[in-house]
This record gives C-alpha cells, structure tokens and sequence, in this order.
C-alpha cells in the first residue's frame, strides 16, 4: 500500500529562529479512504515561523481536535500505520518530510521504505503535464501549505502520472 505524506515546518532550514519544527503531518491512502492529520501543539512557537511560513501555512491550521501534543500525535500515528495489513510505503515531494517522519521511530514492521515523488520531474512529458495539472485543479478548492491538503494533492498527482502511462521503477520491483 502506498501513503501519500506532507509535513509543514517553522521553517525549511535551520536560520537565526533555531532549527526547523514541525507544525503539522498529513497523510492519504493511495485510495484515498483513510487519512491522518495533525497539528503539533509542542513542537513550535508563532516566533520561530519565517514569514513565509507565517503567511503561507499559519492561516490554514485547523485547530481544534487537530491539535496535540508530540507524544499523542506519535501514538496516534503509530496505530493508524499499523492498522493496515500490509506493508507501507511510504511517498512525499521532499527528502525533510521523510528524515522527520523517520526519526520519530515509530517501531512499526509494516513500512517498507520511503520514495520521492516530485509532480514536476515526472516523465514521460505528458505523465509531467497531467500531474501538475491535477494537483493545480485539487488546490483550486484546498488551500496549499495544509499538510492534509498537500498529501491529497500529491496523491491527485500520483494517479495523474499513472494514467499517463508513467511507473517508477521502484513499483515494478
């Protein structure tokens, strides 16, 4: 089973506001029937975010029930991972999401591995054209920088490529 992930920081890289933190995590089944989100209650301050992230992120947090502490959200997150019964693989556009979702060592058996997707290099040029046209469609109604919001994005995109005729090789293995 492929899981489709996102995560949104106080900032990309580490600046005079400290190392980056995690603000939230979204994640989507490939069919799209199950998704996990969260928002970090811990983990971030308002002072740490860049304006970018201040501008671009703050404004779509969800709040309410959204909302927990690290510790929860791991636990939380651990069991809907190992609710599946088969292995996880696990997908996102960028290499920090998964360095952060690897060290929050979840122990978990059933996540086999991590792949890069990346809607904007896939090949064939048509499987590129209808991926960036699929994700620019779904954000059309879902705000960008939501980590929910960007993990459906990227699935939308996923399914884009794969009706173009477009198979990572990692799949076919």
């Amino acid at each position: 089973m492929i899981v489709f992930f996102d995560t949104e920081f106080t900032d990309l890289l580490p600046a005079d506001l400290g190392d980056p933190a995690l603000i939230s995590i979204g994640l989507v089944t490939q069919s799209g029937d199950k998704t996990f989100y969260a928002e970090l209650a811990d983990t971030w301050t308002k002072q740490q975010c860049s304006s970018f992230v201040t501008e671009a992120v703050l404004p779509h947090l969800e709040g309410g029930a959204a909302v927990m502490h690290l510790e929860e959200m791991r636990s939380r997150l651990q069991s809907w991972i190992t609710s599946f019964d088969e292995p996880v693989i696990l997908v996102s556009d960028n290499v920090v999401d998964w360095e952060w979702f690897y060290n929050l060592n979840l122990g978990t058996n059933n996540i086999t591995g991590w792949q890069l997707f990346r809607p904007e290099l896939a090949k064939p040029g048509q499987a590129k054209h209808e991926a960036m046209r699929a994700i620019e469609q779904y954000h059309q109604k879902h705000p960008w920088h939501h980590a929910l919001h960007d993990a459906i994005g990227l699935q939308q995109a996923w399914f884009a490529t794969r009706s173009s005729g477009w198979e990572p090789a990692w799949l076919r293995t």
